[in-house]
């Protein structure tokens, strides 16, 4: 099991409905997985922070 200890920030993805399944065991690769299907982008800023916000192309299209 892998286990994440860090920090987690989560930008303007209130409306981006969340189907399917996801290795909650393992979350980079539930992140990898939630990167390619959806239009958000997971960026890595530091080894202990995670942001997830939306693909620039998808902000300029709204």
């Amino acid at each position: 099991m892998s286990v994440y200890d860090g920090a987690v920030e989560v930008q303007l993805l209130a409306g981006l409905p969340v189907f399917g399944s996801y290795p909650a065991d393992d979350p980079e690769r539930a992140l990898v997985m939630l990167e390619s299907v959806m239009p958000i982008e997971v960026r890595r800023p530091l080894p202990w922070w995670i942001s997830i916000e939306p693909k620039k192309h998808a902000v300029a299209e709204r």
